[in-house]
């Protein structure tokens, strides 16, 4: 322990309470203070929202001398949730009348994997240091909006669709260097084994055949909606059928391949990663699934149905964590409509 780095004022730059141990895709944050005299520290933690504003009710405690108090799920006694899931974030403000070094260890409660951050002195703490929820909006921002820009104003045929995978690196970089780590990056990506390869896709396609009644009630509401309106879904897809194999092989490629990798990092991804740290994975994926469904070009009337397609993946992605399930659901959906497309419009 490096004592010239000790503080009497720091911040702890990011604590989050989503879930319980063994609660895949959620995370609970615990902190320690380390005295580095031989005098007691008494210490008060303070929670902080995004906005810097104090909530809760601080936590007094004392540290021995040359000790170490550790505090687990700190959240929820800054909170006073009784032990109960806060479904809150923040940072916190540390004060003490002896200099401390203060530490938090964030866990993500379904793997029981910690991402370590140490305090910052007030001193030596700036803006940019604090991980203001403002912050990771503007990623998902970033990530979501050069996806849509490639997708609306990009070049007319589908195939050209391929560049955006120029998204993924770009995005990489920028998260890179707004100072997460690659376990960070690889948790909010979605981008992890769980448990295992074969695994993960078995249950991906176990869960779109479970999940077929719901995608079903959404295709009968948007066909009401047809026959009550008038209006028709329509996609760009059906241009294509006419082509050659090639053009076909490419056409599935698109489909089965690059739609559920792109898609389901860009949703199911680092979107429903954010929103899930702060409400009830009901909520995120809600909200994750309209934005998913009317994104879409197929227009208004396919909203429920898509969003009923959504929903399923947001499921497995909550059940499972990480993407490769919802990425399986979504090219097994994408293969049985554009087979059928084939069928039946060309």
């Amino acid at each position: 322990m490096n004592v010239d780095t000790a503080w009497k004022t720091g911040f702890i730059s990011e604590v989050v309470d989503t879930g319980n141990a063994g609660t895949a895709h959620t995370y609970r944050t615990n902190i320690g203070v380390n005295t580095v005299s031989g005098s007691v520290a008494n210490v008060t933690v303070t929670l902080l929202n995004n906005s810097g504003a104090p909530v809760g009710v601080p936590v007094n405690f004392t540290v021995a001398g040359s000790g170490m108090t550790q505090k687990n799920l700190i959240m929820r006694d800054l909170l006073a949730s009784g032990g109960g899931v806060t479904n809150q974030n923040g940072f916190l403000k540390i004060t003490s009348n002896q200099p401390v070094i203060a530490w938090a260890s964030k866990v993500e409660n379904g793997t029981g994997d910690p991402s370590f951050q140490v305090g910052v002195g007030a001193a030596t703490t700036v803006v940019s240091q604090i991980a203001t929820g403002t912050q990771v909006a503007q990623n998902n921002v970033l990530f979501v909006g050069l996806g849509i820009g490639l997708r609306y104003v990009g070049p007319g045929s589908l195939q050209w669709n391929w560049l955006a995978l120029l998204i993924l690196p770009v995005v990489w970089i920028w998260t890179t260097l707004r100072g997460t780590t690659i376990e960070e990056r690889r948790q909010a990506f979605g981008w992890t084994r769980g448990r295992g390869f074969l695994r993960e896709i078995g249950a991906g396609v176990g869960g779109y055949l479970a999940g077929l009644v719901l995608i079903a009630i959404g295709c009968l509401i948007t066909l009401l909606l047809v026959r009550i309106t008038g209006a028709r879904a329509s996609s760009p897809i059906v241009q294509e059928l006419s082509g050659g194999p090639w053009r076909l092989a490419g056409l599935y490629a698109m489909a089965c391949i690059f739609a559920p990798f792109m898609e389901e990092t860009m949703f199911r991804g680092i979107l429903f990663h954010h929103l899930r740290q702060r409400w009830s994975w009901v909520v995120t994926a809600g909200i994750v699934s309209v934005i998913f469904a009317m994104l879409h070009p197929q227009g208004w009337v396919a909203v429920p149905a898509l969003t009923a397609i959504a929903m399923v993946l947001s499921a497995l992605r909550e059940w499972r964590g990480s993407l490769i399930a919802p990425m399986a659901a979504h090219a097994c959906n994408n293969f049985l409509v554009l087979t059928l497309a084939l069928l039946f419009l060309r």
